[in-house]
């Protein structure tokens, strides 16, 4: 079949949510599918203070309405996320007329990430308050009216749609992200493992000429890997830190908000970290393996979350995770933190680490692989178009 395929973030860059939709769209090109994509790297990018909804979204309808006027056809619109505020409009008023299958893909909901931000007596900007998120909301809302399927990433995403968007349960989908476990595996042995807090490997006898960065036998390496916002908590690791032995070091890799990398740094200064923690900054995609590889533990101490993939690349390289944020079924070598209290969590890391956490490999091998994740998705398709 032929799918168009509508999001905001497609690679390069490799930020965000653009590796999932494009390990999507290669595993159901992969089952036999045709697979067009309209996304930022299509029509303009957001501009700050004027966000998605008033760059990227009118100009990807505007996009599918001339696609279609050119006589192109699809069997089928698969939408992700907020882009679609004006594609589910277009819906709502000429669904009687185009009747092209429509499937909705919430990895979070508007609703979800407000309901978390008050109960955490979260500040938000103007902007944020009474523009964007209100528009989010209104985006979800009349898209799972007009979807013929939604989708979401966990079944805390699926509560959240149905409670604050009265979506139709029989209609509304629960599949998880997925993982490259192709990509993202178990390095391979090595006669001595001394490992760089960057990502890189050092020579087996461990001669560098600049040995800052690169590890003792006895390191620890505890990494963070996603996007840097006071929701995800990173400043709560750097805090930790100072509970921890001189042993433990940190790497985070991404970039985000400017005043909250600052912040961060301030934090690592002021508690004289800098020989402890590394800031790697934006990594593409493809080159993240050999950073969770390296580590002894993935960290995400977050506020609230889909079903984020970064805890899948790190389960499927053997490395344990402590976080929290989000709920998933159990599974060996992933444990939830209950409070996001510093002490606790220095406590839970030097438990995991020192305590020889192992991983359920293959159950990631078997269940979130992205090609399986893609049959899931590809059962929707058929049922929705019978």
């Amino acid at each position: 079949m032929k799918i168009l395929r509508l999001a905001y973030e497609y690679p390069p860059p490799w930020d965000g949510l653009g590796s999932a939709i494009y390990e999507i769209t290669q595993a159901q090109i992969k089952l036999g599918n045709q697979v067009e994509v309209f996304s930022s790297k299509n029509f303009p990018r957001a501009l700050k203070r004027f966000s998605v909804f008033l760059t990227t979204s009118p100009s990807v309808l505007l996009g599918y309405v001339f696609y279609r006027l050119r006589g192109k056809k699809v069997d089928l619109v698969h939408g992700h996320g907020h882009i679609t505020l004006w594609f589910n409009l277009y819906k709502r008023l000429f669904g009687w007329v185009d009747k092209t299958p429509y499937v909705l893909h919430f990895h979070v909901t508007a609703a979800g990430r407000e309901a978390k931000a008050q109960e955490k007596g979260s500040k938000l900007d103007f902007w944020t308050k009474y523009f964007e998120w209100p528009l989010h909301k209104f985006s979800d809302r009349i898209g799972c009216r007009v979807a013929d399927a939604v989708i979401c990433t966990s079944h805390v995403v699926k509560e959240e749609a149905v409670k604050h968007y009265q979506a139709d349960p029989q209609k509304t989908f629960v599949v998880e992200n997925g993982v490259n476990t192709r990509l993202f595996a178990r390095p391979i042995p090595r006669p001595t493992r001394l490992r760089r807090l960057d990502g890189g490997q050092a020579q087996p006898d461990g001669l560098t000429t600049k040995p800052v960065g690169f590890s003792l036998a006895e390191r620890r390496n505890i990494l963070y890997v996603g996007a840097l916002s006071k929701r995800k908590n990173v400043h709560l690791i750097i805090e930790a830190l100072k509970f921890l032995s001189k042993k433990y070091h940190l790497a985070i890799v991404g970039r985000g908000d400017e005043r909250y990398q600052k912040y961060l740094k301030e934090l690592v200064q002021k508690f004289g970290l800098d020989d402890r923690i590394k800031f790697v900054g934006y990594v593409e995609y493809l080159k993240l393996p050999s950073y969770y590889q390296n580590a002894d533990l993935f960290v995400l101490p977050s506020s609230y979350e889909g079903l984020p993939k970064v805890i899948l690349e790190a389960l499927s390289c053997g490395v344990p995770v402590l976080a929290s944020g989000f709920k998933m079924d159990k599974i060996s070598g992933l444990r939830f933190l209950k409070t996001l209290d510093v002490e606790n969590l220095a406590t839970e890391i030097k438990k995991i680490i020192e305590g020889g956490e192992k991983v359920d490999v293959e159950k990631i091998q078997n269940q979130y692989d992205w090609f399986v994740k893609a049959g899931e998705i590809q059962r929707i398709y058929d049922r929705i178009r019978l």
